[in-house]
Order: C-alpha cells, then structure tokens, then sequence
C-alpha cells in the first residue's frame, strides 16, 4: 500500500474479550487483530469529536449514532487533594479535600482569539482540568457477533461505527471493495451514510444484498 502512495497513518489494535477458542500449547490464544488508517494524501477527512469516548472519571448516560451526553462522577462543591479528612476526621469525608469549589470564570477568549476547548469550558462555568470526554484511543475492545449466514469471518457492528463516523460526514460515500456479508454497509446505512459495496462470490452478494435490506428496513420501521 506504501509502495503504491498511501499514507499509513496508525495501526489500531481490535482488542477481543471474547476470542475464539484455540487448542495451542507453544504459544499464546490469539485475541486481536489489526486495522489500518490509511489516506490518499496528507491531508485528509478526519471527524475526530464523533468518536470522542468518556474519560475514566466520567459515567457515559446516552450514546446513540455519533451524539454523547455524559454525567461526571465527581459531586459538585468538592474537589479532590488537599487536607485528606477536611474540616472533620469523620472517614466518611476521606475522599474529599473538604474545599469548596469555585469553576474558574476567566473570559472565553481574548479579542482576535480564535475560542479552544479550553474556553469553551470556561464559558460553561467548568474548570480548565474537567474534561467529560478524550480523544479515542489507539486499542479498541469490541466482542466479537456472531452471526447466523454462511459467512465466518463478519466483523461486529460496534467495530465499524467509530471508522465510518471518524472516516465519512453525514451523508458522504462508503466504499467497500471487500463486501462480504454486507456488515459495513448496514451500518453506513444506520448512520446515514451512502454505501458502494464490491464483491465477486454471488453467495455473498446475495447474503450481503439480504442483510442490508433486512436491517435497513427495520431500521425504517423504527423511524416510523
């Protein structure tokens, strides 16, 4: 792919927690594979806030075709560090500084400043170190689903979602030369994203070709 002018940007890591069984004994039970990021050009479309995952102190509350809404953890008037027991040395209070907390109120931004995510939080009344959500990491741990056609090697829903949300706008063209059951492109259709699929075994065509109008019509069903 190099030789021919692609750019490898990463390699993801498809991390399975639940692999498929194998009888070795001269090595370790293989539980990932591989996806790689490559581009045409240096740059390139990349909608890196549609994949945007919860920090490791924030509880995800809704997520449903790219959008987030998230609720911190963290109780509101206290703020961790400091004086261990604050103003008691009553345990219940041992998690907590026992400071109040006031959010920082700096101006949004400076005139002729373009705004960052930095003010962006300030102007809604949260610290500069409260972040709610992080880039998504490089490791992605999605269960492997099975499926009941003819086909042994179909890739989970979950795993396809963050490539066609980060790779593709709304409304763009998925492009799949290697079809096969058809997974990519039901989810492109669930996420309002135009699909070409190629693929030169007819059982798969047709298996391919089933799916996504079986899936796609429930997923009408639903809108109405």
């Amino acid at each position: 792919m190099r030789a021919d002018g692609w750019y490898l940007r990463q390699d993801i890591i498809w991390s399975k927690p639940n692999p498929m069984p194998e009888s070795v004994k001269d090595r370790c039970t293989k539980s990932h594979e591989y996806i790689f990021l490559f581009s045409k050009s240096d740059k390139y479309f990349f909608d890196h806030e549609a994949i945007m995952e919860p920090c490791a102190d924030q509880e995800r509350t809704n997520y449903q075709s790219g959008s987030r809404t998230f609720k911190p953890k963290v109780k509101k008037g206290h703020k961790f560090g400091g004086n261990k027991y604050g103003k008691s040395d009553d345990p219940h209070f041992a998690r907590y500084s026992g400071k109040d907390y006031v959010p920082r109120t700096k101006n949004v931004q400076y005139d002729g400043q373009r705004p960052n995510s930095m003010h962006l939080r300030r102007e809604d009344g949260l610290p500069d170190d409260e972040y709610t959500v992080r880039n998504k990491r490089s490791v992605w741990s999605v269960n492997v689903q099975p499926t009941r056609e003819a086909h042994f090697a179909t890739y989970p829903q979950k795993l396809i979602q963050p490539c066609i949300l980060a790779g593709c706008p709304e409304g763009g063209v998925i492009l799949d030369p290697f079809m096969g059951s058809g997974t990519t492109g039901i989810v492109a259709r669930k996420l309002n994203r135009n699909y070409i699929g190629i693929e030169l075994n007819p059982e798969y065509q047709k298996m391919a070709t089933r799916r996504i109008f079986n899936e796609g019509e429930n997923l009408f069903n639903q809108a109405e």
